[in-house]
């Protein structure tokens, strides 16, 4: 493992600790080693998450940087996952109930598209989106496990 996946591991052990009861969590952190190393930590919420909520992240890891095995010249960047970033963890499911997502399938990259319902533990129910053909066919609901699924997608709507 090299030191940018080490620091990186660190970075994360750290932001977990203090994210730790709260509503937010950690996504995941990058380290781009170099002269001035970039470091990015990808913070989520349950409820959604501010740029304040990072900023007041940012602060406090950086407090517990200062000092530490960390390099001394870093640029840290504490940001939420874009629009288009797929959904990482079953944690980030829960408030976009209603909303239609996109899911591609470890089945052969089968693509699914429709409304989610519903979240428990092990899976998602969505109202599939009616196929459109000649046949007249109605939306139906569907039942995914979360280890049946290779990547899910919130899909923007500007209506």
């Amino acid at each position: 493992m090299h030191s940018g996946q080490k620091q990186a591991e660190s970075i994360r052990q750290l932001a977990d600790q203090l994210v730790q009861g709260s509503p937010f969590f950690v996504l995941d952190v990058f380290v781009s080693p170099g002269k001035t190393a970039r470091i990015r930590v990808i913070l989520d919420g349950d409820t959604g998450i501010t740029i304040d909520d990072c900023a007041k992240l940012s602060r406090e890891l950086n407090q517990q940087m200062v000092g530490s095995d960390f390099p001394e010249n870093y640029n840290l960047e504490v940001t939420t996952p874009g629009v288009d970033a797929s959904l990482q963890m079953p944690r980030q499911y829960p408030k976009h109930i209603g909303r239609t997502l996109k899911l591609v399938l470890k089945n052969e990259g089968l693509t699914v598209r429709g409304q989610l319902l519903e979240v428990n533990g092990e899976g998602i129910k969505i109202l599939k989106e009616a196929i459109k053909s000649n046949k007249k066919q109605e939306p139906s609901t569907a039942y995914y496990r979360f280890d049946e699924i290779n990547k899910t997608i919130v899909q923007v709507s500007f209506k």
